[in-house]
C-alpha cells in the first residue's frame, strides 16, 4: 500500500525517497517514505528550493549501502511550481546484488506462468522507426488482442492493458507524429483500454499496484503519448476510497502549481487532470470547487470537472453556465454541454443549442451522419436543412449529404445556389443515370457549369469529356438527347476562347 507525504502529497512506494533539491544539495528523509516534517518545514523557505533554470535537465544519481548491497537512485523532477520551485523524486533504479538477483530469479521460476502476450515483443523501447503506418497497425493489433482476452478473463485483460500502456510511449519515441495519426491511434487505444482496466473485478491491492505502474508510465512519458490517461484516473480508481487516497496525494502539489487565490502564476504538473478526476470520482465536490478557484486561466480542460460535478448534483443549467465561462482552446465546450444535456434527458435542447457545433467532422456528409445517428428522433430532412442554414454561402457543399439522405430535389436546389466539387457531381451523374436520370442530368449540367467557372482540383481534359458523356447518357435515358446537346452547344459557344472547358470539348461537342 502506498504511503503519502502530508505536504507535497507525492506518493512513496518500494522504498522510494522524495526530496527537494537546492543547487545539488539533497534533502531526503530517513525513513522509507521520506522525513515528512523536514520536507514540510522546507516549503516556506526560499533558500531550500531550486529554480527551474538550475539542475533541471541533469540526471542526478546517488548510491547507498543497504545490508552490504549497493542501491542506485535517480532523481528526476515531477512538478514545477508556480513560483519556480521544482519538486524531485528519488527513484530506486536497480539493486547491485548477485544474491538478490538469484533470489528473484528463483521466485520467478516458482511463480505461476503469466499470460504470453504477443504484443510485448513488438513494443520494445525504440522498436519503431520514423514511419507511422506500422506502429498504428501494431497498436490496433495489440488492443484487439487485449480485448479478446478480456472477454474470457477480465483480470488478465486488464493486466495486459497495463503492460501495453507501460510500453507504448518508449516504443514510439522515434515515430514521426507530425500528422497526428499516431497520436489519434494512441488516444483511441487509451479510451478502449481504460474501460478494460476499470471493469476488471480485482481487489484493492491489485488495482493500487496497477495505478502505481501506470503513474510511473505517465511520469516517464516525455513526448508525450499517454498524457490523456491522467484524465481517466478517477475511472481507473473505480472506488471512492482509492480515488480519495490519490486525490489527497495530488492536491497539495496542484495547489502549489496554481499558487494562492488571485495569483496569476501557474506551474506544471502531470497530475493536475488526475487530481481533478479523482476528486470528481470520490464526489469531493467542495474540495474540487475550492481547488478550481485557484486556477489562473479557467481552462475548459480543468474546469470541465466542475461542470460535470454540478451536473451530477442535478444542477444541469448551472453546469452549462459554468462551462460557458471557461476559456475554450479546442472547441470542446459544445461537446461537453451537449453531453450534459443528453445525460439529463434534455434532447431537444441539446439538439437545438449544440448539435451542429458539437458534431463537426472532417466532411459534411460525416457531420450529417453523426447527428443523424445521435438524434434518431429528428427527421433527416430537418437535420440537413438546419445544417445548411448554419453554413450560409456553402449550400452546395451539402450536396453529398442530401443525396445520401435521398433528398434529390433538395440536393439539386443546393448545387444551384453555390458551388460544389465538379467531380462529386460527375460521380452522382454516373451512378444515378439509370435509376434517377432526372437527378443525374441536373448533376451533370451543374458539374459542367462549375467546371467552366473554374472550380475543381487537378482537372484534366479527360475529366471534362467524361462529365459531358455522362450528362448526354442521362439525357438519352430521358429521350432528350438532342435538346440537351443543342443547349450545351449554345452554352459552349458563349464560353471565352481561353476557357479550359471550351478547349477540352472542342472535338467532342456537336
Amino acid at each position: 500500500m502506498s504511503t503519502w507525504l502530508n505536504h507535497f502529497g507525492v506518493r512513496c512506494q518500494r522504498k522510494w525517497h522524495r526530496c527537494v533539491q537546492e543547487c545539488g544539495t539533497t534533502r531526503s528523509g530517513q525513513s522509507d517514505c521520506g522525513h515528512v516534517s523536514g520536507i514540510e518545514n522546507m516549503t516556506g523557505k526560499k533558500s531550500n528550493v531550486v529554480k527551474i533554470s538550475e539542475h533541471l535537465t541533469k540526471k542526478m544519481f546517488s548510491e547507498e549501502k543497504v545490508n552490504g548491497d549497493c542501491i542506485e537512485y535517480e532523481k528526476k523532477p515531477i512538478a514545477y511550481m508556480g513560483d519556480g520551485t521544482v519538486i524531485f523524486e528519488t527513484v530506486r533504479k536497480k539493486q547491485k546484488s548477485a544474491s538478490k538477483k538469484s533470489a528473484v530469479g528463483n521466485s520467478k521460476k516458482q511463480s505461476a506462468p503469466a499470460h504470453q502476450w504477443a504484443f510485448k515483443a513488438r513494443f520494445r523501447k525504440g522498436a519503431f522507426g520514423w514511419k507511422s503506418e506500422t506502429p498504428i497497425k501494431r497498436i490496433k493489433e495489440a488492443v484487439s488482442e487485449i480485448k479478446k482476452v478480456a472477454k474470457t478473463s477480465p483480470e488478465t485483460g486488464a493486466e495486459g492493458a497495463v503492460i501495453f500502456l507501460e510500453r507504448i510511449s518508449a516504443a514510439l519515441e522515434h515515430v514521426d507524429s507530425s500528422s497526428g495519426a499516431i497520436g489519434s491511434a494512441v488516444n483511441k487505444a487509451i479510451e478502449e483500454l481504460v474501460s478494460v482496466i476499470a471493469n476488471a473485478n480485482v481487489d484493492r491491492d491489485v488495482r493500487a499496484a496497477w495505478l502505481e505502474r501506470l503513474w510511473d508510465a505517465v511520469q516517464d512519458d516525455d513526448i508525450p503519448y499517454i498524457e490523456t490517461l491522467a484524465e481517466h484516473w478517477g475511472e481507473l480508481c473505480k472506488n471512492k476510497d482509492l480515488a480519495t487516497e490519490w486525490a489527497d496525494g495530488f492536491e497539495p502539489i496542484v495547489q502549489g502549481c496554481w499558487g494562492e487565490d488571485g495569483d496569476r502564476s501557474s506551474g506544471y504538473f502531470k497530475g493536475i487532470p488526475a487530481c481533478l478526476s479523482c476528486l470528481y470520482q470520490a464526489e469531493l465536490f467542495d474540495r474540487l470547487f475550492k481547488l478550481l478557484e485557484r486556477e489562473p486561466y479557467k481552462w475548459l480542460s480543468h474546469r470541465r470537472w466542475g461542470g460535470l460535478a454540478l451536473a451530477k448534483q442535478g444542477k444541469t443549467w448551472e453546469s452549462i453556465d459554468y462551462i460557458r465561462e471557461c476559456t475554450d482552446r479546442f472547441g470542446g465546450q459544445s461537446k461537453l454541454c451537449e453531453q450534459i444535456l443528453l445525460e439529463a434527458g434534455e434532447r431537444d435542447e441539446a439538439y437545438n443549442l449544440y448539435a451542429m457545433a458539437a458534431n463537426l467532422c472532417n466532411t459534411n456528409i460525416a457531420t450529417f451522419r453523426a447527428i443523424k445517428k445521435k438524434y434518431p428522433e429528428q427527421d433527416p430532412s430537418k437535420i440537413l436543412k438546419d445544417l445548411v442554414e448554419n453554413s450560409p454561402g456553402d449550400e452546395g457543399k451539402w450536396f453529398a449529404a442530401a443525396k445520401d439522405a435521398g433528398l434529390f430535389e433538395f440536393a439539386i436546389q443546393l448545387i444551384e445556389q453555390s458551388p460544389c466539387d465538379p467531380m462529386t457531381l460527375n460521380r452522382a451523374c454516373r451512378d444515378y443515370r439509370e435509376s434517377n436520370s432526372h437527378f443525374a442530368l441536373s448533376a451533370g449540367l451543374a458539374s459542367l457549369k462549375w467546371l467552366a467557372a473554374g472550380y475543381g482540383y487537378e482537372i484534366s481534359n479527360y475529366d471534362v469529356i467524361d462529365v459531358y458523356r455522362n450528362t448526354i447518357a442521362a439525357a438519352t435515358k430521358l429521350d432528350s438527347q438532342n435538346e440537351i446537346q443543342a443547349k450545351l452547344r449554345d452554352w459552349w459557344e458563349k464560353l471565352p476562347s481561353y476557357c479550359f472547358v471550351r478547349n477540352s470539348l472542342q472535338h467532342t461537342i456537336r
